[in-house]
Protein backbone atom coordinates (compact mmCIF):
# COMPACT_ATOMS: atom_id res chain seq x y z
CA UNK A 1 0.00 0.00 0.00
CA UNK A 2 1.40 3.57 -0.89
CA UNK A 3 1.91 6.37 1.03
CA UNK A 4 -0.30 7.98 -1.95
CA UNK A 5 -3.07 5.77 -1.45
CA UNK A 6 -2.91 5.99 2.34
CA UNK A 7 -2.97 9.55 2.35
CA UNK A 8 -6.16 9.48 0.34
CA UNK A 9 -8.32 7.38 2.09
CA UNK A 10 -7.22 9.32 5.37
CA UNK A 11 -8.59 12.45 3.08
CA UNK A 12 -11.79 10.24 2.89
CA UNK A 13 -11.99 9.31 6.61
CA UNK A 14 -11.41 13.13 7.76
CA UNK A 15 -14.36 14.14 5.17
CA UNK A 16 -16.51 11.37 6.39
CA UNK A 17 -15.87 12.96 10.41
CA UNK A 18 -16.68 16.13 8.95
CA UNK A 19 -20.21 14.79 7.89
CA UNK A 20 -21.01 13.30 10.49
CA UNK A 21 -23.21 16.11 12.08
CA UNK A 22 -24.47 17.23 8.67
CA UNK A 23 -25.64 13.42 8.58
CA UNK A 24 -28.55 14.18 10.64
CA UNK A 25 -29.93 17.00 8.90
CA UNK A 26 -30.51 14.28 5.80
CA UNK A 27 -34.04 12.36 4.97
CA UNK A 28 -33.43 9.15 6.07
CA UNK A 29 -34.72 7.55 2.72
CA UNK A 30 -31.96 9.88 0.81
CA UNK A 31 -28.26 8.82 0.03
CA UNK A 32 -25.41 11.52 1.71
CA UNK A 33 -24.19 12.90 -1.70
CA UNK A 34 -20.08 13.86 -1.56
CA UNK A 35 -18.90 16.34 -4.58
CA UNK A 36 -15.59 15.28 -6.37
CA UNK A 37 -14.10 17.74 -8.71
CA UNK A 38 -11.61 15.81 -10.29
CA UNK A 39 -9.12 17.62 -13.35
CA UNK A 40 -10.16 15.32 -16.05
CA UNK A 41 -7.01 15.18 -18.26
CA UNK A 42 -4.45 14.58 -15.21
CA UNK A 43 -3.42 11.41 -14.26
CA UNK A 44 -3.31 12.31 -10.29
CA UNK A 45 -6.81 12.94 -10.72
CA UNK A 46 -7.49 9.69 -12.53
CA UNK A 47 -5.94 8.23 -9.22
CA UNK A 48 -7.21 10.50 -6.87
CA UNK A 49 -10.80 9.35 -7.90
CA UNK A 50 -9.95 5.80 -7.74
CA UNK A 51 -8.42 6.24 -4.32
CA UNK A 52 -11.57 7.92 -3.47
CA UNK A 53 -13.78 5.07 -5.27
CA UNK A 54 -11.45 2.31 -3.07
CA UNK A 55 -12.13 4.07 0.04
CA UNK A 56 -16.23 4.09 -0.49
CA UNK A 57 -15.64 0.61 -1.45
CA UNK A 58 -14.34 -0.19 1.83
CA UNK A 59 -16.46 1.88 4.05
CA UNK A 60 -19.21 -0.22 2.08
CA UNK A 61 -17.56 -3.67 2.44
CA UNK A 62 -16.63 -3.18 6.65
CA UNK A 63 -20.57 -2.87 6.76
CA UNK A 64 -21.29 0.74 5.49
CA UNK A 65 -21.01 3.94 7.57
CA UNK A 66 -23.73 4.09 10.66
CA UNK A 67 -24.70 6.71 12.54
CA UNK A 68 -27.01 6.58 15.22
CA UNK A 69 -27.86 3.63 14.44
CA UNK A 70 -28.75 3.70 10.95
CA UNK A 71 -27.18 2.75 8.17
CA UNK A 72 -26.35 5.79 5.99
CA UNK A 73 -25.82 5.70 2.16
CA UNK A 74 -23.00 7.44 0.89
CA UNK A 75 -22.94 8.33 -2.83
CA UNK A 76 -20.36 10.53 -4.81
CA UNK A 77 -21.08 13.04 -7.64
CA UNK A 78 -18.22 13.77 -9.94
CA UNK A 79 -17.76 16.33 -12.14
CA UNK A 80 -14.52 16.36 -14.26
CA UNK A 81 -12.29 19.14 -15.33
CA UNK A 82 -9.48 20.38 -17.32
CA UNK A 83 -7.59 22.80 -14.93
CA UNK A 84 -9.39 25.50 -15.10
CA UNK A 85 -10.45 28.03 -12.48
CA UNK A 86 -13.77 28.98 -14.56
CA UNK A 87 -14.72 24.80 -15.14
CA UNK A 88 -13.75 24.26 -11.06
CA UNK A 89 -16.10 26.91 -10.05
CA UNK A 90 -18.85 25.88 -12.47
CA UNK A 91 -18.37 22.61 -11.00
CA UNK A 92 -18.68 23.41 -7.30
CA UNK A 93 -21.24 25.55 -7.62
CA UNK A 94 -23.39 22.81 -9.43
CA UNK A 95 -22.13 20.68 -6.68
CA UNK A 96 -23.44 22.79 -4.16
CA UNK A 97 -26.68 24.54 -5.67
CA UNK A 98 -27.80 21.54 -7.73
CA UNK A 99 -26.71 17.86 -6.75
CA UNK A 100 -27.24 18.85 -3.17
CA UNK A 101 -24.22 17.77 -1.94
CA UNK A 102 -22.34 18.15 2.12
CA UNK A 103 -18.98 18.29 0.75
CA UNK A 104 -16.73 18.56 -1.73
CA UNK A 105 -13.20 16.78 -2.73
CA UNK A 106 -11.02 18.73 -4.66
CA UNK A 107 -10.00 20.08 -6.90
CA UNK A 108 -6.65 19.02 -6.88
CA UNK A 109 -4.53 21.87 -7.24
CA UNK A 110 -4.49 25.25 -5.92
CA UNK A 111 -4.97 27.09 -9.55
CA UNK A 112 -8.37 25.80 -9.02
CA UNK A 113 -8.47 25.30 -5.15
CA UNK A 114 -8.56 29.37 -4.52
CA UNK A 115 -11.48 30.21 -6.48
CA UNK A 116 -13.59 27.54 -5.27
CA UNK A 117 -12.68 27.36 -1.83
CA UNK A 118 -14.34 30.74 -1.10
CA UNK A 119 -17.68 29.40 -2.52
CA UNK A 120 -17.53 26.20 -0.11
CA UNK A 121 -16.46 29.04 2.83
CA UNK A 122 -19.55 30.93 2.02
CA UNK A 123 -22.04 28.02 1.41
CA UNK A 124 -20.87 26.50 4.53
CA UNK A 125 -19.66 22.68 2.54
CA UNK A 126 -17.04 21.31 3.93
CA UNK A 127 -14.33 20.69 1.27
CA UNK A 128 -10.80 19.05 1.09
CA UNK A 129 -8.49 19.92 -1.62
CA UNK A 130 -5.71 16.75 -1.86
CA UNK A 131 -2.93 18.73 -3.36
CA UNK A 132 -3.25 22.49 -3.31
CA UNK A 133 -0.18 23.89 -1.37
CA UNK A 134 -0.91 27.93 -1.71
CA UNK A 135 -1.51 28.97 1.65
CA UNK A 136 -4.56 31.15 0.16
CA UNK A 137 -6.67 27.78 -0.50
CA UNK A 138 -7.45 27.89 3.59
CA UNK A 139 -6.61 31.08 4.84
CA UNK A 140 -8.72 32.42 7.01
CA UNK A 141 -11.27 29.82 6.29
CA UNK A 142 -13.02 27.23 8.37
CA UNK A 143 -14.73 24.86 5.88
CA UNK A 144 -11.79 24.60 3.74
CA UNK A 145 -9.19 22.13 4.06
CA UNK A 146 -5.71 21.47 2.17
CA UNK A 147 -3.43 18.17 2.69
CA UNK A 148 -0.18 18.93 1.21
CA UNK A 149 1.99 20.66 2.89
CA UNK A 150 2.48 24.68 2.23
CA UNK A 151 4.76 25.75 -0.63
CA UNK A 152 7.06 27.73 1.72
CA UNK A 153 7.44 24.42 3.82
CA UNK A 154 8.28 22.83 0.62
CA UNK A 155 10.86 24.67 -0.52
CA UNK A 156 12.82 25.14 2.38
CA UNK A 157 13.21 21.73 3.07
CA UNK A 158 13.82 21.00 -0.59
CA UNK A 159 16.33 23.93 -0.50
CA UNK A 160 18.38 21.98 2.64
CA UNK A 161 17.90 18.78 0.89
CA UNK A 162 19.85 19.95 -1.98
CA UNK A 163 22.81 22.02 0.10
CA UNK A 164 23.16 19.48 3.04
CA UNK A 165 22.56 16.02 1.16
CA UNK A 166 23.58 16.66 -2.60
CA UNK A 167 25.91 19.91 -1.66
CA UNK A 168 24.32 21.37 -4.57
CA UNK A 169 25.40 24.80 -4.84
CA UNK A 170 22.82 26.28 -7.65
CA UNK A 171 19.51 25.14 -8.08
CA UNK A 172 16.96 26.17 -10.69
CA UNK A 173 13.30 26.61 -10.09
CA UNK A 174 10.08 25.79 -12.79
CA UNK A 175 6.85 26.77 -12.15
CA UNK A 176 3.28 26.88 -13.57
CA UNK A 177 2.31 30.81 -14.04
CA UNK A 178 -1.20 29.39 -14.04
CA UNK A 179 -1.12 27.99 -10.72
CA UNK A 180 -0.70 30.23 -8.07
Amino acid sequence: MTRKYLLKNLAFLLLITLLLPLVGCQDKEQPVRIGVIADDFLDDAYHSLNCIELALADVEQEGGLMIDGRKVKLELVVEKIEFNPEQAVAAIRKLINKDDVVAVIGPQYSGDAIPTASIAEISRVPMISPMSTNSKTTYGRSYVFRMSYLDGVQGRVMAQLAADDLKAERAAILYNKADP
